[in-house]
């Protein structure tokens, strides 16, 4: 019997999770993760056992399941450069994919969907449409993200997407916005004077944080965190963005790749000047 907890079925606006629960009815297990897989979540069933975590580490550190490479995962990995979801670095410890809940009872266990994505009915017949609803979306994703009694921290490199984000936090935040940037002393690839631009256009409590090359003493620890391979160029400067920044913010808003991708869609179809103007003209 699965609790009632699905208050959030067939909705997207949920935000991130995955949670645990223990149903004393009838001594079954309810797992669920976020729509986007955003909170991270592995299992392991061999028949007998069942172990679940948020992290790998967790699993392992049972005693109960030998860590062992799984050669799929690792397939995959050097195949697609991640590791999809089903699978991980290590035999038999799966993740559950986004969407997904799975409920492990004397019945054995059973996955299904409960969060997806629709396709909108009406679809949109012109530009200035097009980029007005993509800001009111990316405008609520915002203010919902800058709803906190804390500090309210954002990384900004200049760019369009952190630029965006600076622009409609600090319109929706009730008090100044602090802002993060990675710096290079080479003048080719240091973001630091675009950024500032921006930091003082919006008037944030704006922070630098410059690149020295000691930092890759951090490398093991970031990835002994991650646990698995994981392709990203920028990683290791999200990491060191978001270690400057505890100093000063609880809360820390991340960079926005997704949205890099929808504005260059945008910019084929002639909508980024008209989205753009929006978002740092008004």
């Amino acid at each position: 019997m699965c609790p009632p907890i699905i208050v959030y079925h067939n909705r997207t606006d949920a935000g991130m999770f995955a949670f645990a629960i223990w149903d004393t009815r009838d001594n079954s297990l309810f797992l669920a993760r976020d729509h986007l897989g955003q909170k991270p979540l592995f299992f392991y069933w061999n028949g007998d056992e069942f172990l679940f975590a948020s992290e790998v580490k967790g699993i392992l550190a049972s005693g109960l399941v030998k860590p062992e490479i799984d050669l799929d995962g690792l397939w995959h990995y050097v195949s697609l450069r991640f590791i999809p979801d089903r699978y991980s670095l290590f035999k038999g410890v799966q993740k559950l994919s986004p969407g997904e809940l799975i409920v492990f009872s004397k019945e054995g266990v059973k996955k299904k969907r409960h969060l997806g994505f629709r396709v909108p009915k009406d679809k949109m017949k012109d530009e200035q449409s097009a980029s007005r609803t993509y800001l009111e979306l990316l405008g609520k994703a915002v203010e919902a993200r800058t709803e906190s009694d804390r500090d309210v921290g954002v990384f900004l490199s200049g760019g369009l997407d952190t630029s965006a984000n600076v622009a409609l936090a600090a319109r929706a935040a009730d008090k100044r916005i602090k802002t993060f940037t990675i710096g290079f002393d080479d003048p080719a690839f240091d973001e630091r004077p675009f950024a500032d631009i921006v930091a003082k256009h919006f008037n944030t409590e704006h922070f630098e944080y410059v690149i020295t090359g000691r930092e890759i003493d951090d490398l093991p620890r970031l990835v002994w965190n991650l646990e698995e391979p994981y392709f990203e160029l920028g990683l290791f400067l999200t990491y060191l963005g978001l270690k400057s920044a505890k100093q000063e913010a609880h809360l820390i808003w991340l960079r926005g790749y997704v949205k890099v991708s929808v504005m260059f869609f945008l910019s084929l179809a002639g909508g980024l000047i008209t989205t753009a103007a929006r978002v740092f003209l008004k």
